[in-house]
């Protein structure tokens, strides 16, 4: 179930952007994780910190030997990745906030 049809189902206020961050997230950091970390195995392959001029750091997945089919890879940037991440804490943190009272459990009052 995606995060969009269980807020539907559970009738949850979601923040405005929420659903776009968590994409960005996922198709960014995950995907890359996902495809060049966990489950890219080649003998070929070496990671490395790379730098870009504008001073960006970044993780990247390049070939020893590379062939014509090779394709170097880059993560987001520290930055972005970090940015993403502020965004969707404090988009979480409204969700909350705005669905507190739709809980089935007791809560203490707050001071």
């Amino acid at each position: 179930m995606t995060a969009d049809g269980y807020s539907r189902e559970k009738r949850l206020d979601m923040p405005a952007g929420i659903l776009e961050t968590m994409h960005q997230l996922r198709s960014g950091v995950a995907a890359y994780r996902d495809k060049q970390i966990t489950h890219f195995q080649n003998p070929r392959a070496f990671r490395g910190t790379y730098i870009t001029r504008e001073g960006a750091t970044q993780i990247g997945t390049s070939m020893l030997y590379p062939k014509e089919a090779d394709r170097s890879a880059t993560s987001p940037t520290v930055d972005e990745v970090a940015n993403l991440i502020e965004t969707y804490i404090g988009e979480v943190l409204q969700l909350v906030e705005s669905n507190r009272g739709k809980t089935r459990y007791n809560l203490r009052e707050r001071q």
